[in-house]
């Protein structure tokens, strides 16, 4: 370990004078001044430089190359391909919260809004969480009604599609099921968009009651619930047919946000 500790510092000055930027005399003057930085190393031709040059060293830093690789496939998990992931119009899953957060059961990551994007001042947080044994996206923050906000959100898009504006067709399903849980029995709201909604904030909305005292429950939502508000939407019928997106939101007044979803998936009666 110690010979081996000594050739990696050896060999780290070695790529370190080989990297360094050089300083030189100004003309008729006693000033240095120092050239462009070079440019960033390559790996791999240092390695090859010392691989001819010195045989001794080269055998240390490939060595430390080889752990670092080692370490970084231990910390990177593999992400799988897209088609891997299940549809959800097929297996009726959106998210069990089986990935490590913010990715979800179908492919997708979670995403975290408030009305900052349209100058509202609203703070959201969206977390991993875990209680009584059920893994789960937490969604928290203050919701102020103030410069015209007022909501936090996570958000996820239902086609596991590479197209971002790909739709999932769920006309074979009745409506949303989400297991949720809420200190404090607060209303929240699930917003889902189709290309009916020709606007950022257009969607088409339902409300869900929540518990108070933190107790998990599962909520129902039918699809003939949801209401279009909007450009796009208003006034008009959701068609499941092309479902695009799914938010789950704090929204519409001055409170403090705290709901957790153990499990989003689609029904039927």
């Amino acid at each position: 370990r110690l010979v081996e500790r000594e050739s990696l510092k050896k060999t780290k000055t070695a790529l370190e004078r080989a990297t360094r930027t050089t300083a030189k005399p100004r003309a008729g003057t006693g000033e240095r001044i120092s050239e462009p930085p070079a440019k960033k190393a390559d790996p791999s031709a240092a390695l090859a430089f010392l691989k001819r040059k010195q045989p001794a060293l080269f055998s240390a830093a490939q060595l430390a190359e080889n752990r670092k690789n080692e370490d970084n496939a231990k910390t990177e998990p593999l992400r799988k391909n897209r088609a891997a992931y299940p549809v959800c119009t097929t297996s009726g899953v959106i998210d069990d919260f089986s990935e490590k957060y913010p990715l979800a059961a179908i492919g997708n990551e979670w995403t975290l809004s408030s009305d900052r994007v349209m100058g509202g001042v609203s703070v959201a947080a969206g977390a991993a969480g875990e209680h009584e044994g059920k893994a789960c996206v937490v969604l928290s923050g203050e919701v102020s009604t103030e410069n015209n906000g007022g909501f936090v959100q996570v958000a996820v898009d239902l086609s596991s599609a590479e197209d971002p504006m790909a739709t999932v067709d769920a006309s074979a399903w009745d409506g949303l099921e989400l297991d949720v849980r809420c200190p404090r029995g607060e209303d929240y709201n699930v917003h889902l968009r189709t290309p009916q909604c020709t606007r950022v904030f257009s969607s088409f909305r339902a409300t869900f009651p929540t518990t108070e005292g933190g107790e998990w429950g599962t909520v129902r939502i039918p699809f003939d619930v949801f209401r279009g508000n909007g450009p796009g939407c208003e006034g008009e019928a959701l068609d499941v047919s092309q479902l695009r997106r799914l938010g789950i939101l704090g929204i519409g007044r001055d409170f403090t946000a705290e709901l957790s979803v153990a499990g989003v998936r689609l029904y039927r009666n």
